[in-house]
């Protein structure tokens, strides 16, 4: 079992019931998702021990959010409830031809005002082996952005491994693509493991490596990334065909010091949902026996999470008919899959 912090910022989403569209209804759904917050859910469920730190509107909504994550195991311990609002997000599934839609209401939360400058960065990470940040938080204000860049190069001095997911979101890096890959490139500068995909490259390497089958330049792709970062000794990523809104088929990749794995490609269909798949995918990766510098073979580095969880409605979490595993593999052929991000 490994120590992990993840830190970055928890949200409400709100979804249109499946089929419809934002509003057309009566009623949304509602889940408290966050792209760190699902790496933490999943590390927890699968053993280890896992803590998130983020920061909280001290209301009934903060405290019902924590509790989502006290629900899966994962220590709260460092959060900080203060603030007015938490963060919102609304959610379209796509259908047929019309692709899945997302809106942030995200400005003014607590998460994005809170003063990360007060936090002692090697108290919180004494006794962690690895910290986990997106570039999500990076995109979130000067606050937010110094913060991760700080709890990373902490992380170094304290002998912590780092975790970086790239998380590309275009609506939240509109006009500061520049500021974006600076920022991103210092972070990858710090980590250990790295999960970025093709868009990602095109801007961390300011080269275009798209090619027509995922396995024709993956090597070529984590050769560029070690050349310049030689710090990077796990560098993963998947590689999804969109069939449609409900057919996808993913791809596995992993490279560790320079060695190259790639699983076979999986047809999934039908897809649940997609969002947050990437962060179970990372989650998963985490948990491996990387924890210790040593894998059991390929086998245990795998797009779906099978034998481990099942993925509903933007977040990491048991469906409640998995609790039972022996009903667990029929439940997941029929009903969910899982895709990860590029």
């Amino acid at each position: 079992m490994a120590s992990y912090l993840c830190f970055g910022e928890m949200l409400l989403r709100l979804s249109a019931p499946s089929g419809e569209r934002l509003f057309q209804g009566q009623s949304l759904d509602t889940h408290f998702v966050g792209a760190e917050g699902n790496v933490a859910n999943l590390l927890a469920r699968l053993g280890n021990d896992a803590h998130m730190l983020t920061a909280l509107p001290d209301s009934t909504v903060g405290h019902a959010c924590r509790h989502s994550l006290v629900e899966q195991g994962v220590n709260t311990s460092a959060i900080r409830m203060a603030g007015d609002r938490l963060g919102l997000y609304f959610f379209e599934r796509g259908a047929l031809i019309r692709p899945s839609a997302i809106s942030y209401d995200r400005t003014g939360s607590a998460f994005a005002k809170f003063d990360f400058a007060q936090l002692d960065w090697s108290e919180l990470l004494d006794g962690k082996d690895w910290l986990h940040i997106c570039g999500i938080t990076l995109a979130l204000g000067e606050g937010p952005a110094a913060a991760a860049l700080t709890a990373a190069e902490t992380a170094k001095t304290t002998g912590t491994k780092i975790s970086f997911d790239c998380n590309f979101r275009a609506k939240l890096w509109a006009g500061r693509e520049q500021e974006m890959a600076e920022m991103k490139r210092r972070m990858v500068s710090m980590a250990d493991c790295l999960f970025a995909g093709r868009r990602d490259a095109r801007y961390l390497l300011e080269k275009d490596f798209a090619r027509p089958h995922p396995t024709e330049n993956f090597a070529e792709v984590c050769d560029a990334y070690r050349a310049i970062w030689p710090n990077l000794r796990h560098i993963a990523s998947t590689y999804r065909e969109v069939h449609s809104t409900e057919h996808n088929t993913l791809t596995g990749r992993y490279c560790r010091d320079g060695e190259i794995f790639v699983s076979p490609s999986r047809n999934l269909q039908p897809i649940v949902d997609r969002i947050g798949a990437g962060d179970a995918f990372a989650a998963r990766h985490a948990s491996s026996d990387r924890a210790q510098s040593k894998w059991a073979g390929f086998d245990r580095f795998r797009p779906d999470i099978r034998r481990d969880q099942a993925f509903d409605n933007g977040r990491c979490e048991p469906h409640q008919r998995c609790r039972d595993r022996s009903a667990y593999g029929w439940w997941l052929r029929r009903r969910c899959a899982l895709i990860g991000d590029d």
